[in-house]
């Protein structure tokens, strides 16, 4: 079994939250659901990680990668680099 992973998403700073890191979030909400890894994953909603200049920011644990300036798009490549999703299910398009 694969050890969990806890990705971390600023969503109240106030410049990730101008920058779309709320549709971050919904993305890899979604995303950790269609590959079907609910129980490999823990998103978290941060408020500001003080990190502004780059955000919107995702932090990956235990790997400790960041992320900057993420956008939706990013989010399942994000999600597959970090967890081993389980056979049969479909890999980044």
């Amino acid at each position: 079994m694969s050890e969990k992973v806890d990705i971390h998403v600023c969503v109240f700073g106030k410049r990730c939250a101008k920058r779309g890191s709320r549709e971050n979030l919904e993305t890899l909400k979604r995303c950790v659901n269609e590959l079907g890894v609910q129980d490999l994953v823990v998103i978290h909603e941060e408020d500001c990680l003080s990190l502004c200049r780059s955000g919107p920011n995702v932090f990956v644990k235990p790997a400790y990668v960041r992320y900057e300036h993420v956008c939706p798009e990013q989010c399942k490549g994000i999600v597959e680099t970090h967890v081993k999703v389980p056979k049969g299910k479909a890999q980044s398009d």
